[in-house]
This record gives C-alpha cells, sequence and structure tokens, in this order.
C-alpha cells in the first residue's frame, strides 16, 4: 500500500503534466521533505504517528524514505500546481477542503486497514489539525518562505509542547 500511494501520487503528476513546472514548485518540495525528516529526528524515540511497513517494503526507514522523498513532494507539487489563484476566495477553499478530505480519508483508511499506527495520544483529530496546517504551510512557503519558516518554529513548538516530545 505505502509503495502503491508513492506510484499514485506520482502517476497523477504525470498523468496532468505537473512534473513540467516542478522548478516553479521545488523550494516547497524540499520544504515539505525537510519537515517530515524534522519530525522523523525528533520522535525517532517518540512517535506520534508511523507508517507500519508491510509487503513489498517491510523497512521502518524506507517506508518513511518513501514519504519524504516521494510521496510529500510529489504531493506539494501536485497540490500547489493545481491551486486555483486567480479564483475566489469560495474556490481556493474548496480546493483546499477537497485536498484536506482526501488526506483525512486515507489516513483513516490506513489506520483501519494497520498500515498507520498512532502514539502517546496522537488521534484523528490531531491528524485533521495537522493536515490544515501541512496545507496551509504548503502555500505559505510558496508564496512567502521565510513567514513560513518562523511558523514552522512555532508550530514545531506547539507539538512538542502539547504532546511532551522528549529532546533527549
Amino acid at each position: 500500500m505505502h509503495v502503491g500511494m508513492a506510484a499514485f501520487m506520482v502517476w497523477l503528476n504525470w498523468r496532468y503534466k505537473t512534473y513540467r513546472r516542478w522548478r516553479e514548485y521545488q523550494p516547497t518540495m524540499l520544504y515539505v521533505a525537510a519537515c517530515d525528516l524534522l519530525y522523523q529526528g525528533l520522535c525517532a524515540r517518540y512517535v506520534l504517528w508511523t507508517y507500519v511497513p508491510k509487503w513489498p517494503v517491510y523497512h521502518q526507514l524506507l517506508t518513511n524514505y518513501g514519504y519524504t522523498f516521494i510521496f510529500l513532494p510529489a504531493t506539494a507539487l501536485l497540490y500547489l500546481s493545481h491551486y486555483p489563484v486567480e479564483s475566489r476566495l469560495y474556490a481556493k477553499g474548496l480546493y483546499v477542503l477537497k485536498w484536506y478530505a482526501a488526506f483525512v480519508i486515507g489516513e483513516w483508511v490506513y489506520v483501519a486497514l494497520t498500515f498507520m499506527d498512532y502514539g502517546h495520544g496522537w488521534t484523528l483529530g490531531w491528524s485533521m489539525l495537522f493536515n490544515v496546517m501541512m496545507f496551509s504551510m504548503m502555500l505559505l512557503h510558496h508564496k512567502r518562505p521565510l513567514w513560513a519558516y518562523l511558523f514552522t518554529i512555532g508550530a514545531v513548538l506547539f507539538w512538542v509542547v502539547v504532546f511532551h516530545i522528549p529532546f533527549a
């Protein structure tokens, strides 16, 4: 399922030809990968959520890296390249809501099928909040990277305090 999701996101980018605009969105693609690596580093011994390795990749690190370096950057590319910049606020909100709903439903399925597991008080409710933040930060990073870095520091501090993530 994990390999399939990464392949599906790559296929969607191929299907909609968003790969042609990868240079335009590369900084944000790298930003989401860096944020995921930051999570993996901060929570390596205090996991809030984890992808459960399944066939054909039974290795935790490889599974995580598949999301870090393939799925999430491909998501950022697809999400940003189709964002309705010239549309009204309603259309923009509907676009973000569709992505948000797809990620929440996808995560619910992942948890139900044991492809994903939660720990230390993390729930689907927290993931819903996280997804709002993630898609907002992708847009902010694309438009105002320095503001995104500042808000990222605040977001990291929020999660560390709320979930009592140890630094040692």
